[in-house]
């Protein structure tokens, strides 16, 4: 069960990185806590590790 709710987390992340706006009305506010967590923890790190964790993730759905 919590897999599957990080694996849709996770697709909308996704979106809500490409199209911030439009995404936000699909989510609560947990969900969107969550990603911004998420988004600030991209920024620090670099492009290596955010590839490693895509793939790790995407390995896992």
């Amino acid at each position: 069960m919590l897999r599957l709710f990080y694996t849709s987390l996770y697709k909308k992340l996704i979106s809500f990185l490409a199209v911030p706006n439009l995404s936000v009305k699909k989510m609560n506010l947990l969900e969107i806590l969550i990603i911004y967590n998420i988004k600030s923890l991209i920024n620090n790190i670099n492009l290596k590790q955010i590839f490693k964790i895509h793939k790790l993730i995407s390995f896992n759905i």
